[in-house]
């Protein structure tokens, strides 16, 4: 035969002298379907990858906290801190990892930084002092951060926690991002915590050191208990407002109160979680008295004195620094109609147009390389 054997068998049905005709793992001769590394005949090596969402880290990490963004959630029930435990929290975001955690007894400023594998939590300043945790700025806390693969949810479970009372409401909460608040247009419905709450200022006062250019604030006003981080190269600063308006005011007039900043030497008074002297954390800042004039259907405020040669601020830096000041509001990015569902998870969560069509592009090939 065609192997040289006298009456021989001959080739198997693959051709192959002496063969057994190849069977592959489906039984098929001669076939080419072979075992994945899951363990499958014939499988794409999927069935036993863990599941990746478009959060997943493989992926890209697109699960971030975006300023402008308001969490809500309820603390974790607690026997070590009865007064908070299982009652509504928020989070508002604002730029350069800042946060104000606000409930029913006051706000706390923190810093949230999210790295490559946790959640880092630094307090500065809370206000007034019955929600003081005793967390000073250096009980720098760990905690991993479990996303929903929409991103609109996340869990928070402690890894380091110095501060016990902060661990005692956080390990374990559950928060949901919140949709933002509609922005009005009448002039008598303004206010500044709608929409993003972020808004933006060229300080009179203040150049740059490098470029000469004045320097830009970032102020953001949380949708709860009208608690502001205000921003910029120079200094972030951590404060209260209460409306002080008065019948005869042409518009509103607000009292501004300094409760902290990143660098405690610049806040006007010494009330910060930072200030170890009881008697000057009591006294504080008495605050400064400013007018609010809002145009541009709400989308341009002017702060500036009540009166226009006296100012009724005791705290100069403060006087000087928001004199006049035009603030504009930004704008959140708009969602555009997506065609596929790769589109729509990144548009929801992400700034510009460029990220969002790289991370669309990316979970489309993602997609397809699990097909």
């Amino acid at each position: 035969d065609e192997c040289d054997v006298c009456n021989g068998p001959g080739a198997d049905l693959c051709g192959v002298c002496f063969g057994d005709n190849s069977p592959d793992c489906a039984g098929e001769p001669c076939g080419s379907a072979v075992v994945d590394v899951c363990g499958v005949c014939n499988g794409d090596g999927t069935t036993c990858a863990p599941e990746r969402g478009v959060c997943s880290e493989e992926f890209g990490n697109v699960c971030k906290l975006h300023p402008g963004d308001v969490w809500t959630g309820a603390y974790r029930p607690s026997e070590f801190n009865t007064l908070l435990a299982g009652a509504p929290v928020q989070f508002t975001l604002a730029p350069d990892n800042y946060a104000m955690e606000t409930n029913a007894l006051g706000t706390h400023w923190n810093r949230l930084v999210i790295t490559d594998s946790y959640l880092a939590v630094q307090e500065f300043a809370a206000a007034p002092d019955r929600v003081q945790r005793d967390c000073a700025p250096d009980d720098v806390a760990k905690y991993a951060l479990k996303f929903a693969p929409d991103c609109r949810r996340v869990q928070l479970e402690a890894i380091v926690e110095p501060c016990r009372r902060r661990e005692a409401l956080y390990n374990g909460v559950e928060l949901v991002l919140a949709k933002p608040a509609p922005v009005a247009t009448a002039r008598a419905e303004c206010d500044a915590a709608q929409g993003s709450g972020i808004w933006q200022a060229k300080y009179r006062a203040r150049h740059s050191a490098q470029t000469g250019a004045r320097q830009v604030g970032t102020f953001t006003f949380a949708p709860f208990n009208r608690a502001v981080v205000e921003s910029s190269a120079s200094a972030v600063y951590f404060y209260t407002w209460r409306d002080e308006t008065r019948a005869d005011d042409a518009g509103p007039r607000v009292r501004l109160v300094d409760v902290g900043s990143q660098d405690f030497a610049q806040t006007c008074g010494a009330r910060s979680s930072a200030a170890v002297d009881v008697a000057a954390r009591v006294r504080g800042d008495a605050g400064g008295v400013y007018r609010l004039d809002y145009g541009a259907e709400c989308a341009r405020l002017r702060i500036s004195w009540p009166a226009a040669d006296a100012p009724l601020d005791a705290c100069v830096q403060r006087a000087e620094r928001l004199d006049e000041l035009l603030l504009l509001r930004v704008p959140l990015p708009s969602v555009k109609n997506a065609a596929d569902a790769c589109y729509t998870a990144c548009a929801a969560r992400l700034a510009s147009a460029d990220e969002v069509d790289e991370c669309a592009d990316r979970c489309r090939k993602f997609d397809g390389e699990r097909k």
